[in-house]
């Protein structure tokens, strides 16, 4: 196996001469403690070797009046396939499609189970204190979809922070305005927090068509929603929580470049609702999590009648986590699922029940220096049949200023409702469709270099090869103007990424970089259909290079950024004939943080684009160029 990755890293290097949150904290009970911000995602302690970045809250700060999306483009290695300010906007990692890419949300995957896929613009980053990146598979604990990596969005629970408030305006071009109130409260029992926000932007900013300045149409987006989290802490051993994240959106769909505009339009709503019991003992925690996901999405446009889609999911957890012996970890769960789903293209609503029984078990030597996990996972699917996967995940302490780690995994996706059922003039669904499903590992090693005399300089570099094999990749493919989608090829990922960090810090300033550096190569390597020209072809949309680095101060209260971010060639075509150019953007945030007694004011300045780049990320769908953003919080 680490033959494969060797081979792989240097089949890249080939390719390119041309070209942790604790999530077991307890409560403390101390009137001197300052508050404890408590995470609540305890599978964290079994993803053992699972490359993870956490984004800088200061740099979660600075976007808070943007989407995720906008956050992950900037500062991680995901690459985001934006139509457009305030248009569709999905991920993929390591070559892989927005299908195979999880987000989490309290330990719920929020990926649709209709298009299988989650729209990162319309997740506000305001809402949100942790936003964090699980890098390769982590199908054998999240189960389908997890195969590329997997977004996880979590916020904390404040205890004994008292009563806090915060108000935040911002406007930015194209008349863009966003309003969010944050209420919060804490003691030693409870915690509860609100966030109600709302927005609004036409978005008809100018670009560059053939030279010539042209005005982008039918753009405008309407968006508000309400997050509410509430923590009870019953006594020592028992805690409960629920959470409920209401949302409705409104945009209107601009043309394609050079295509008349006709007036297309899409309405989004949501409604999650969850729920968790903890019960926790010194050597066993058992965990009652469920949720209800309601999802609709109504499209209108001036050619064809209004269409519909909705989809409900009803899910429940049982986790439970042993500690059998010293140094050994176990954890035993189920999951069983019930999701039914409608659309004017289904010739009735369907239906879907799954369960999925997962493992792990996790050993630490006694010194702390090597630690290992293996996990598995099976489900069970009316109609379908998803393979048994595992993960084997080895960490080693033992080399000074040193830390490697090897895991090696499976992975599976399972066909979308879509896929499935589909049923109109033009397309239809194939009930026989196999899960995607195959094997990958990577080899990570991190340095840490030693801290200096004075303890003001820390650093450390972490370099990953990774490579994945997918069978039977769905794609939908067109047969005498019908189109459908079918199982037709196996694909291939490998590639290398550096994630360097530097900072150093004095009395009142801090001085920091961050480089991120990516390459990949994901192509077709085997095909089902006779004569397929997409044969050892780059995938579509997947670019080989992404590189960012983001230089930052703070001093005394006043804080600057600056990120710059290359993305390369991304071919637009399956065969590799046709591609979009390299692009290169660079943003500004400057900002100040003024504390006046118990009172935070911030303000914050956002220069997006700030070279003017003329550029489209999917072809044919118009970017903004330069363009401001003034955000203004008071915290009391």
């Amino acid at each position: 196996m680490l033959l494969c990755l060797v081979l792989s890293a240097w089949a890249v290097a080939q390719a390119y001469q041309s070209d942790p949150v604790d999530s077991n904290k307890q409560v403390l009970h101390n009137k001197n403690l300052k508050p404890v911000d408590i995470y609540t995602n305890k599978l964290d302690a079994f993803k053992t070797a699972v490359k993870t970045q956490h984004i800088d809250t200061l740099f979660i700060q600075t976007q808070q009046a943007n989407s995720v999306a906008e956050v992950l483009s900037k500062y991680s290695q995901i690459f985001i396939k934006s139509y457009g300010a305030g248009g569709l906007a999905t991920a993929g990692f390591r070559g892989s499609s927005a299908n195979q890419t999880a987000i989490l949300w309290n330990g719920f995957n929020l990926q649709s189970p209709m298009l299988g896929q989650a729209d990162f613009a319309l997740l506000p980053a305001g809402l949100f204190e942790n936003v964090s990146i699980d890098y390769g598979s982590t199908s054998s604990i999240y189960g389908s979809g997890a195969v590329g990596g997997s977004v996880i969005l979590q916020n904390g629970a404040l205890f004994q922070s008292g009563l806090r408030s915060q108000i935040s305006y911002s406007i930015g071009s194209f008349n863009n305005q966003q309003q969010v109130l944050k209420l919060w409260y804490g003691n030693k029992k409870t915690f509860s927090s609100i966030k109600i926000f709302n927005q609004w932007g036409d978005n008809g900013y100018t670009f560059l068509n053939q030279g010539k300045e042209q005005k982008q149409t039918n753009a405008k987006l309407q968006q508000s929603g309400l997050l509410w989290d509430e923590y009870l802490q019953i006594n020592t051993h028992n805690q409960v929580s629920l959470h409920l994240w209401v949302q409705g959106s409104y945009r209107q769909i601009p043309p394609a470049v050079n295509i008349p505009d006709n007036k297309a339009n899409q309405q989004d709503e949501s409604l999650r609702l969850s729920t968790e019991w903890k019960y926790m003992r010194k050597l066993y925690q058992l965990n009652l999590r469920s949720a209800l996901l309601k999802e609709s999405i109504a499209y209108r446009d001036t050619n064809l009648s209004k269409s519909s889609a909705n989809s409900i999911q009803y899910n429940t957890f049982i986790e439970n986590y042993f500690h059998p012996f010293q140094n050994h970890f176990l954890q035993l769960s189920a999951n069983y699922s019930y999701t039914e789903a409608h659309s004017d293209a289904y010739t009735e609503s369907k239906q879907q029940n799954r369960l999925a029984l997962f493992a792990s078990y996790k050993i630490v030597s006694n010194k702390h220096k090597l630690n290992s996990c293996l996990s598995s996972r099976k489900e069970f699917i009316n109609e379908q049949d998803a393979p048994l996967v595992s993960s084997l995940g080895f960490e080693y302490t033992g080399i000074k200023n040193l830390k490697l780690s090897y895991n090696i995994n499976q992975s599976y996706r399972l066909p979308t409702f879509n896929e499935l059922y589909w049923n109109d003039a033009f397309a239809k669904g194939n009930i026989h469709l196999k899960p995607e499903q195959g094997w990958g590992e990577e080899f990570t090693i991190k340095y840490i270099l030693p801290k200096d005399n004075f303890k003001i300089i820390q650093s450390e570099i972490t370099s990953t090869l990774y490579n994945r094999y997918m069978d039977d990749f769905i794609q939908w493919t067109i047969s005498n103007g019908f189109s459908s989608p079918m199982n037709i090829s196996q694909t291939k990922s490998m590639g290398l990424e550096i994630q360097a960090d530097i900072s150093f810090a004095m009395k009142d300033s801090r001085i920091f970089m961050k480089a991120l550096y990516d390459a990949s190569q994901s192509i077709i390597e085997k095909s089902y259909l006779n004569g397929d020209a997409s044969l050892g072809k780059q995938i579509a949309y997947s670019p080989r290079l992404k590189n960012s680095i983001t230089l930052g101060a703070n001093i005394k209260s006043y804080y600057v950024l600056y990120n710059h971010t290359y993305t390369g060639i991304r071919f637009t075509t399956s065969d590799n004939t046709a591609w979009l150019d390299s692009y290169i953007i660079g943003n500004f945030s400057i900002g100040q943080n003024i504390k006046i007694k118990k009172t935070i004011l911030n303000y914050n300045l956002n220069i997006n684009n700030a070279w003017n780049e003329n550029y489209q990320v999917i072809v044919s769908r118009a970017v903004p160029m330069r363009h401001y953003q003034f955000t203004l919080s008071i915290k009391i």
